[in-house]
């Protein structure tokens, strides 16, 4: 059999794609077959061929994805035309190719891999955060926010995705979240003393903010975005008291569409915070034409809710920010950290030419 693909070889192109085809149906399910087959094809210089070997090659193996892209991807250069030739029309196929998309840097392909899975997708889905990675990533940033607003209708450019924490912890990743710890580090998702979001702001009747205003005086307030009404949220990190933690999660990333001035807010608290070496919160350019760089250290050790802001300045359309909670190691005799830290209402708020902001509160 193995002798009958090598004398294919010298054939005209339709006689050797007779005798391939004939070589493989006498072991169709053996995948070293038709991987010899394959790159028999490579060695023609047929594209068609090469492609049609492939497919056949990938056909029942969706983990096999990623490497029959890269050997068809030499000889289709159209991402569309590359699926359709080579990978099903199947979710298990089309992940696995997103996650090639992402993985190698390729937002053509990772568009043709969206406009192909079965929408709208679930916030969790691994292939719609590899999707949003690979925008945000190449400096497609507007890619991400147009599938934000596919599944979060209260989402706008300009907003922090998922800054009122309303999705799982799963789903965050989606929007741009890392939510990775270091060891002695947790991180959840918690009700924020039985308080409710309504329209996308918080109720304050009753609540452990009630004496903290949420539109500080003389500032006008955005239409909320929604009209939903759910328990508010925040995240909680929690230090165990038994490691000197290093951390630069959670972070999120965040397209501004527009240039111009704005404030990052949001709420926080912090109880039984111990060790020299504290949290605080941080937030820059990634780009490295905008050397913004700023931080909020936490105001105590313990702290009800508290309001914090931080101002920046966009200087190009659709520049990404990150903002991101930070402990740095120490030296010193007291270096491991014990205590929570919770944030909640992360917003944006525009500040207009006359100097008054924006507010779009929580």
């Amino acid at each position: 059999m193995y002798s009958r693909i090598e004398w294919a070889l010298h054939e005209e192109s339709s006689e050797l794609r007779r005798n391939l085809a004939a070589a493989v149906s006498v072991q169709p399910g053996n995948r070293e077959v038709r991987w010899q087959a394959a790159n028999l094809a490579q060695s023609t210089g047929d594209a068609d061929l090469v492609l049609d070997q492939v497919a056949l090659w990938l056909a029942d193996e969706p983990r096999e994805t990623a490497r029959a892209l890269f050997v068809a991807g030499r000889w289709a250069d159209d991402p569309g035309t590359l699926l359709d030739r080579v990978v099903p029309d199947d979710e298990a196929f089309l992940a696995e190719a997103m996650e090639y998309a992402y993985r190698s840097h390729d937002v053509a392909l990772a568009q043709a891999v969206w406009q192909r899975l079965e929408q709208p997708r679930d916030p969790g889905d691994d292939a719609f955060a590899d999707y949003v990675a690979t925008a945000l990533n190449n400096r497609r940033p507007d890619l991400a926010m147009q599938a934000w607003q596919q599944v979060d209708t209260g989402y706008q450019p300009g907003d922090i995705p998922a800054g009122d924490f309303g999705v799982p912890l799963e789903a965050m990743p989606t929007f741009g979240w890392n939510l990775s710890m270091r060891d002695g580090v947790t991180v959840e998702r918690v009700e924020i003393g039985g308080q409710k979001t309504e329209g996308g702001k918080l109720r304050t009747e009753d609540s452990e903010l009630a004496t903290s205003p949420l539109t500080p005086p003389n500032q006008k307030t955005k239409e909320p975005k929604n009209q939903n009404t759910r328990e508010a949220q925040a995240l909680r990190i929690t230090f165990n008291g038994e490691e000197n933690a290093h951390l630069a999660t959670p972070f999120v990333r965040f397209p501004m569409p527009e240039p111009g001035r704005y404030v990052l807010t949001g709420w926080w608290r912090a109880e039984g915070l111990t060790t020299r070496s504290l949290p605080y919160l941080q937030l820059y350019a990634e780009s490295s034409d905008n050397a913004f760089n700023d931080t909020v250290e936490v105001p105590e050790q313990n702290f009800t809710w508290h309001r914090f802001e931080i101002p920046f300045e966009v200087t190009e359309a659709n520049e990404i920010f990150r903002f991101r909670f930070r402990r740095n190691r120490t030296d010193d005799f007291d270096r491991y950290i014990d205590g929570s830290v919770w944030i909640g209402g992360l917003g944006i708020e525009e500040v207009d030419r006359t100097g008054e902001e924006l507010v779009d509160d929580f």
